[in-house]
């Protein structure tokens, strides 16, 4: 629950991406959302966010417990950085 971080969690749904299934969770901040897709990592270890701005929109990948994790919304880039952080704070906490 990302809500005392300002991203109060929507919804979600399972997407078929390339044949696999993958979970996307959907985030809001303020008037902005954030479709947060995930599935388990192919790869050990965790990556910190990569964040980078195409076509106005504002995408995140990274990797972290045993996740791989891409972002889209429209949010400025620092507040994609600060989503993935807190992402990345809420998830150990629950471990």
């Amino acid at each position: 629950d990302l809500t005392s971080e300002g991203f109060p969690l929507e919804g979600g749904r399972i997407d078929v991406v390339d044949g696999r299934k993958v979970s996307v969770l959907v985030y809001r901040h303020n008037q902005h959302r954030v479709a947060l897709s995930l599935w388990p990592a192919t790869s050990p270890g965790n990556t910190s966010a990569k964040v980078v701005e195409r076509n106005g929109f504002t995408l995140a990948e990274w990797r972290h417990d045993g996740f791989e994790m891409h972002a889209v919304s429209d949010l400025a880039q620092s507040e994609m950085a600060a989503f993935a952080a807190a992402l990345d704070r809420a998830t150990g906490e629950d471990r």
